[in-house]
């Protein structure tokens, strides 16, 4: 019993801190507060910012890829596309393991209609195995707009209050390992991609 408190007592200190973590961050009110901490212009930036990390906006950018782009590129919306079932596979198991509820509010309503689940992130394990892919395959130009959209994303997450800190934190973990296989992977991707485009002209 007293492992078991002591467990508890844990895990409630570290979704305090969570929490302390998150509340700075949030620009929309939570339920019952008289005003937002941030100017509708900052909520509307955030809002935008959390849809261009859905994996629909991903998954069309990989099909362009794939039909406009040059073999280099196919291999790139190839991996991108397996990367983003296999995180968003992941993150699925995952938070209905954990079953840890998004914070409370209204802003973000597709999102806790679809998904009521918070930890962890989907955004953040796409950001993360984004920044491995395009660091590892390029080119440069790619990679930097990435690394600058990542982190700004990523915050919009927390700010529109769809997510606490940690929940970002588990999903980057996730990401990173999605997008390390994948880069190993990389070979055998190339080897497919070439197969399903001669296939396919």
């Amino acid at each position: 019993m007293e492992g078991s408190g002591g467990a508890d007592g844990l895990h409630s200190r570290l979704l305090a801190w969570d929490e302390a973590l998150t509340a700075p961050l949030r620009v929309v009110a939570l339920p019952g507060s008289p005003r937002a901490p941030g100017s509708r212009a900052v909520q509307v930036l955030a809002l935008c910012l959390a849809h261009s990390g859905d994996i629909y906006a991903w998954c069309a950018l990989c099909v362009a890829a794939w039909f406009l782009g040059d073999d280099a590129w196919k291999l790139r919306g190839l991996l991108v596309a397996t990367g983003l079932v296999a995180a968003q596979a992941l993150v699925s198991l995952v938070k209905y393991v954990v079953r840890r509820q998004r914070p409370p509010g209204t802003a973000g309503r597709t999102y806790r209609k679809i998904d009521p689940y918070s930890f962890p992130s989907g955004h953040g394990a796409r950001a993360s195995m984004l920044i491995i892919l395009s660091c590892a395959m390029g080119p440069v130009p790619l990679a930097l707009a990435v690394c600058l959209w990542s982190p700004a994303m990523l915050w919009s997450r927390v700010a529109i209050g769809v997510h606490y800190v940690l929940d970002i934190c588990g999903g980057l973990l996730l990401g990173a390992g999605v997008g390390g296989l994948l880069v190993w992977l990389t070979p055998v991707a190339a080897e497919w991609a070439q197969r399903l485009a001669s296939v396919m002209r």
